[in-house]
């Protein structure tokens, strides 16, 4: 997500922060919420494949190589499970719904992030956006109880996202590198005002990104 990183993590940490036991993490990536579980008795990282900026620490007796579609593990193993900006990449999210379920002790919690404005990204392996009525659809279809869905910033932030983006984009077709900078600066400087004017006047009709959290009755 590059600058929608801070964002993310700002939302996550009151959530992930209170955490015990044994947690997985789906689609870890390269594990940047993991310092915020100090509190968990285990932390299991889960991704398709091995990151390269992965290091000897992050795979060392927590990461395990599979599909979120087909967790590799028994049934009822989890406290709680972690799946950040994954959704959007699965082609049958009811799916990974359901597999969270299998593998949620009862009462366990479930925690999802996800896009509702992004461009394509990791293509071709970007399906679909939700709304939170769609999250909401897929939560009580696999027997889940919502607990919250909060909004990730306002309209005006999801503007100043879109602008840096676009402005990165052509930064990258550029041959001068001087161009480029600039370009890159000038996205980076709109994308900072827009996120100040969005903390003033915050619209929740329109955010970048949502944080869900559910629970396995």
């Amino acid at each position: 997500m590059g600058i929608l990183s801070p964002i993310i993590k700002e939302y996550l940490t009151p959530e992930l922060s209170v955490l015990q036991g044994t947690v997985l993490d789906v689609g870890c990536g390269d594990q940047p919420y993991r310092e915020l579980m100090s509190g968990v008795d285990s932390y299991i990282a889960m991704d398709w494949n091995v990151r390269e900026s992965l290091l000897p620490d992050q795979l060392r007796n927590c990461f395990v190589r599979g599909s979120a579609l087909e967790l590799p593990f028994m049934s009822e193993s989890f406290d709680a499970v972690l799946a950040s900006q994954l959704l959007e990449h699965m082609g049958e999210p009811q799916r990974l719904m359901l597999e969270i379920w299998r593998v949620l002790k009862k009462g366990g919690k479930g925690i999802l992030t996800f896009p509702l404005v992004n461009p394509v990204h990791e293509a071709p392996y970007d399906f679909t956006r939700f709304t939170e009525y769609g999250i909401l659809h897929l939560i009580e279809k696999a027997n889940f109880s919502l607990e919250k869905t909060i909004p990730m910033g306002g309209g005006w932030l999801t503007v100043g996202f879109l602008i840096y983006h676009q402005l990165c984009w052509h930064g990258d077709q550029c041959t001068s590198q001087r161009a480029k900078t600039m370009l890159y600066r000038l996205g980076q400087m709109v994308y900072r005002t827009f996120q100040k004017v969005d903390k003033r006047w915050i619209t929740h009709d329109l955010p970048v990104n949502y944080l869900s959290v559910f629970r396995k009755n």
